[in-house]
């Protein structure tokens, strides 16, 4: 709270790795980028260079979308992304943004674990979930191009983070005293890489037509061949069954780094 002067924000996750650098790398998004957040951190940390996180739950920071699982938290959402995008705005010394967050949820409402149905909205405007997932996608390719032409304007470099593929299943159920089962057994198999290709087709094509921003993908971490794994040499990747562990986030932060420098 103190690096943006509002102790009280709305936003979820606030962190500050300050190493001394003259430059300073902006986290953002939604869980997702909390769960980057070790790697990237670290990373950069090796390197001289500041990272900062702001991001929240379930909400990406979009100029013009909302989500959330009620009408309360669409509204929390509306203010709490206004403070972020302030608060990256001011922030002195961001020189980069990278986002990292989930979008074919958020576009489709389905996880791979269907569970929770995500609510969406457009601000401003009445109060109203958006029905139709062509609408959605629409909508929130135009909410990201605005907030990238927004942070361009101020002369920040932006990077799109592809989204880790998701399991489709509880990953408690595939742990035999702390130790992952082999993914062999079916409850515990990862969908295949095209499969993932599919289900993120909408967001991936978004991702990648964004005037201004680079494109990263990190799909080859998770399904370097046909298949997808969820354990590195005896080591989750995951924490869940959508965020990643440290193991997780290390890779990632690894393919990002070529990218962003």
């Amino acid at each position: 709270g103190e690096l943006i002067n509002n102790p009280k924000h709305l936003f979820h996750y606030c962190r500050y790795n300050n190493v001394g650098g003259t430059r300073t790398i902006a986290i953002t998004g939604d869980s997702h980028a909390q769960a980057a957040w070790v790697g990237l951190s670290n990373y950069y940390g090796k390197l001289g260079i500041n990272s900062v996180l702001f991001a929240n739950s379930l909400c990406p920071p979009f100029i013009g979308v909302a989500t959330g699982m009620s009408i309360p938290k669409l509204n929390e959402c509306t203010e709490s992304t206004r403070q972020i995008i302030d608060a990256i705005t001011k922030t002195k010394g961001i020189d980069t943004v990278i986002f990292i967050s989930r979008g074919s949820y958020y576009i489709t409402a389905h996880e791979e674990i269907p569970i929770r149905h995500v609510k969406f909205m457009k601000w401003p405007a009445a109060q109203q979930t958006i029905p139709s997932t062509s609408a959605k996608a629409v909508l929130f390719q135009e909410a990201l191009q605005k907030t990238v032409d927004l942070y361009r304007m101020q002369g920040k470099e932006i990077y799109l983070v592809s989204e880790n593929p998701e399991l489709p299943f509880d990953l408690k159920n595939c742990l035999d005293f702390g130790v992952a089962r082999a993914k062999t057994e079916a409850k515990c198999e990862p969908k295949n890489r095209a499969h993932v290709l599919v289900r993120q087709s909408q967001h991936r094509n978004i991702l990648q037509n964004i005037d201004g921003a680079t494109f990263i993908d990190t799909l080859d971490i998770f399904c370097p061949e046909k298949s997808c794994n969820f354990v590195r040499n005896g080591t989750l990747m995951y924490l869940d069954d959508d965020h990643l562990s440290r193991l997780g986030s290390k890779l990632q932060a690894e393919v990002i780094g070529k990218f962003v420098k």
